[in-house]
């Protein structure tokens, strides 16, 4: 039945206004000193966004070309350095593995867990693995190269995915996973560092779209096998694709041979690590300015002679 219109109903167009939702209960439990902390902090997104549009400038690349002209440009890059094909190589095959991983966990974990998993607990353990992993890269690029702390991300993450493999045990596949997404964290501050060293920034939107192209096969291809396949099959796949990318590793460290007069611009202003380290970086095109904006070349220069 239609209520009648009195004085409490609202009329049609006007504004209702409704009381503000009471905070949770995991809130209303903290102390106040911490919520305030927490209100506090939920400022800082803002401000950081006001900092980025003021004082970031923005890199268009070559905008006088066209983007055909610009993917084929890549295209040829690409296929005539083998440093490039490695790194194509390296970011089709492990992001391929990952997307295994992110499709498989869960199952995985269900068929050998005893009862019931907290998805949303287990799967906020993974993130804070990865976040400790992105850490420990800075304690890393104390003692290696980022083709070193490649080369360990690959061969440990091939271990982790052969353990569902050989392993029935929840705890086992657990622990493995966990250390998958450590290194996970390990990788991507890795892999950004040798692409700024061998990519020009007029070139990079294009060359990074020339490497989706394989890695959009790929995962394709591995997530509609993946259903007709045995789960120890698909495991198995991803563990081959990264002992593939472990191999792709030590080309590159052939290829690119560092020289004591390489300072990487990116990690003297970020800090990574000491400069004995930052001495080892293998980016070529940084020591001589190639890609950088004009003001990082001519630090370069400086710093060179």
């Amino acid at each position: 039945a239609r209520q009648p219109r009195g004085a409490g109903a609202p009329c049609r167009g006007s504004i209702v206004r409704t009381a503000p939702s009471p905070p949770s209960p995991v809130v209303r439990g903290l102390p106040p000193i911490l919520r305030a902390c927490l209100t506090a902090l939920a400022d800082w997104p803002l401000n950081a966004h006001c900092r980025c549009q003021w004082t970031w400038r923005e890199h268009y690349g070559d905008r006088s070309a066209s983007p055909a002209a610009s993917l084929w440009r890549s295209w040829r890059t690409v296929t005539s350095s083998r440093t490039l094909l490695c790194l194509g190589l390296i970011n089709a095959l492990y992001e391929t593995a990952l997307y295994v991983f992110v499709f498989m966990w869960t199952p995985s974990l269900e068929l050998r867990a005893p009862r019931a998993i907290p998805h949303g607990l287990v799967f906020s353990s993974f993130m804070v693995c990865k976040m400790a992993g992105a850490q420990l890269f800075y304690v890393l690029a104390d003692i290696l190269t980022p083709i070193g702390c490649l080369g360990m991300v690959f061969a440990g993450s091939a271990v982790c995915m052969a353990v569902p493999i050989f392993s029935r045990s929840y705890e086992a596949l657990l622990v493995a996973f966990a250390l998958f997404e450590g290194l996970l964290g390990i990788y991507w501050p890795a892999i950004a560092l040798l692409r700024v060293g061998e990519i020009a920034d007029a070139e990079r939107a294009s060359t990074m779209a020339v490497f989706r192209v394989l890695l959009n096969g790929l995962v394709i291809a591995v997530l509609l096998a993946a259903g007709a396949m045995p789960e120890h099959l698909v495991y198995a796949t991803a563990a081959a694709a990264l002992l593939v990318c472990f191999g792709a590793t030590r080309v590159l460290a052939k290829e690119a041979r560092p020289t004591s007069k390489e300072l990487s611009p990116i990690v003297a202003k970020t800090g990574l690590g000491n400069s004995g380290a930052r001495d080892t970086l293998p980016m070529r095109r940084a020591s001589s300015g190639e890609g950088l904006p004009a003001d990082d070349a001519t630090s370069r220069r400086k710093v060179g002679s």
